[in-house]
């Protein structure tokens, strides 16, 4: 019976040739539009996944109420803010402190490098690995671990423990370890990772601004934590907000507040936050572009409901004769249903011809990388 209404509906299908092709060429092209925007989602939902503890790792916000009635909502936090936490067994305080941008040299080559400085715990939060040397190099002052891709381009190889990156600023710093390629995708997107032991004697030397003790300057660095497992999250807040009422005693422009902030809503965000050093998305974003490829769906999806319609009122004989020689109305529409399911999938292949064109080429992604370069196609 399946076999007889599938050769009926090629029968059909290839009988209406232009219907047919208008009808895939028009769902085709719009299930293309719809795959491109869910390769779009699952890449931005893909973000800080290979972290060793999401669930329990925090990025600590700040909040500043000015008296003009301003709200200022930030992903950074001043500078003294790690060393105010006071760390419980099993709890890890880290600091980046993206400070360390500009021209550098090595090895006879030129690069601009966007860096950060920050301690060793911060290879305890997070699921970067290193491929040569030890996160425990930063505890020494001008040492540095770089990415792997930057080590590269300087000197070739990855074997470069030992040898010296000079800043433009006139400070050369060690390197002490490299990093391996991320597993999957991070909102920290920096080439190198300095040591934050090296920032005292650079604001003493005037290579940085003093801000190491202002309390103030909430735009300056991102502080993350990892609890432990048994470890209060509420018990955590209740000393932010110490933090912040000791302040706001000292502070009478305005109130500052600070918030924890969960590493797996960091990127896509749910909260505009100024001042973010996270890549990727946000919520709102994915919402449009959903909405954007639905619309496009539905509005396929009519086109064709009204051909089909129109074409169902040329096969009024063809259905009166099969009544005559006995079909059932539910046979009819069960012949129906196998013509409609058909057609989508031939759709739905063209679709994939079409998204598998625009992966591989890349025809979208002039100054902007439309489908991610990172995506492949999953088993």
């Amino acid at each position: 019976m399946i076999k007889n209404y599938l050769k009926i509906a090629i029968r059909s299908l290839a009988k209406n040739r232009l219907t047919t092709f208008i009808n895939i060429f028009g769902l085709g092209l719009s299930m293309s539009v719809g795959l491109m925007i869910l390769v779009r989602t699952m890449d931005a939902l893909s973000y800080d996944k290979f972290h060793p503890h999401p669930d329990r790792t925090y990025r600590i916000t700040s909040e500043f109420h000015p008296k003009n009635g301003e709200r200022w909502k930030m992903a950074s936090s001043p500078l003294p803010l790690v060393n105010s936490i006071s760390q419980k067994d099993g709890q890890t305080v880290a600091n980046i402190y993206p400070s360390l941008n500009g021209k550098a040299t090595a090895n006879g080559k030129e690069l601009y490098i966007n860096g950060a400085f920050t301690e060793p715990s911060f290879f305890s939060i997070f699921g970067f690995s290193l491929i040569k040397g030890s996160a425990a190099g930063l505890k020494e002052p001008n040492s540095l671990i770089l990415k792997k891709e930057i080590a590269e381009k300087f000197f070739g190889t990855t074997d470069v423990i030992g040898k010296s990156i000079r800043f433009e600023n006139g400070t050369t710093f060690l390197i002490q370890g490299v990093l391996n390629t991320p597993p999957g995708k991070t909102h920290l997107n920096y080439d190198v990772y300095a040591s934050y032991n090296t920032v005292p004697a650079m604001e003493k030397n005037k290579m940085l601004a003093d801000k190491s003790t202002d309390w103030f300057a909430f735009n300056t660095a991102y502080t993350y934590i990892m609890l432990d497992k048994k470890s209060d999250k509420a018990a955590l807040q209740s000393q932010l907000n110490s933090i912040a009422r000791n302040l706001n005693l000292i502070n009478k422009e305005g109130i500052a507040s600070f918030h924890l902030q969960p590493l797996n809503e960091i990127s896509p965000g749910k909260d505009r936050l100024a001042n973010d050093n996270a890549a990727g998305t946000s919520w709102t974003k994915i919402y449009v572009e959903g909405g954007i490829a639905l619309l496009i769906l539905l509005a396929a999806c009519f086109n064709y409901t009204n051909l089909t319609i129109a074409r169902a009122l040329t096969r009024a004989k063809e259905v009166g004769i099969r009544k005559i020689v006995g079909a059932k109305r539910s046979q009819i529409f069960i012949q129906y249903v196998f013509e409609s399911v058909l057609l989508s999938m031939l759709a739905l292949a063209f679709a994939w011809i079409l998204l598998s064109f625009v992966i591989r080429y890349a025809p979208f992604n002039d100054d902007y990388e439309f489908i991610p370069s990172s995506f492949h196609y999953s088993t």
